[in-house]
């Protein structure tokens, strides 16, 4: 004879943990989209990875004039193109790597999330990496 109940009730798992923007990048986060950028007031997605890095002394090899619309589409793969033979591609994001979201945006990794500048939004966002990965699946990883 069994002693479980039927009747015995079933608990739910826990919610899952609420995204919270990492207190290192908040300041940035709302900060302009702007070309020409002017970091640290306005930033487009390139001089937003080079001065996120720079920060954390970290290389950032951009061989290219950072006065040119780099962020704009027709010349997004120039710029990838450009800067590729300096940066190494990694299998998975790593703190402070840049991501290379389908060869038409630029972000830095920072905490489980990816902070850049988008022209639509005329902002600095951070999106966690579930939305990184569901809006740009062929997402790159590249680090210098």
């Amino acid at each position: 004879m069994s002693l479980r109940s039927p009747w015995r009730k079933k608990i739910a798992p826990p919610p899952p943990p609420v995204t919270v923007v990492p207190s290192a990048v908040r300041t940035l986060v709302g900060q302009p989209y702007a070309f020409p950028s002017f970091p640290p007031v306005s930033f487009d997605c390139w001089t937003l990875v080079k001065y996120v890095r720079e920060l954390h002394s970290l290389p950032c090899p951009l061989p290219f004039n950072e006065k040119a619309p780099w962020c704009v589409p027709e010349y997004m793969p120039s710029a990838i193109k450009l800067a590729a033979p300096h940066w190494v591609i990694v299998a998975e994001p790593a703190q402070m790597s840049m991501a290379v979201m389908e060869r038409q945006h630029v972000g830095v990794v920072v905490d489980d999330g990816v902070l850049h500048a988008l022209a639509r939004n005329a902002s600095v966002v951070w999106t966690p990496m579930k939305g990184i990965l569901r809006k740009w699946p062929n997402t790159e990883w590249w680090t210098a």
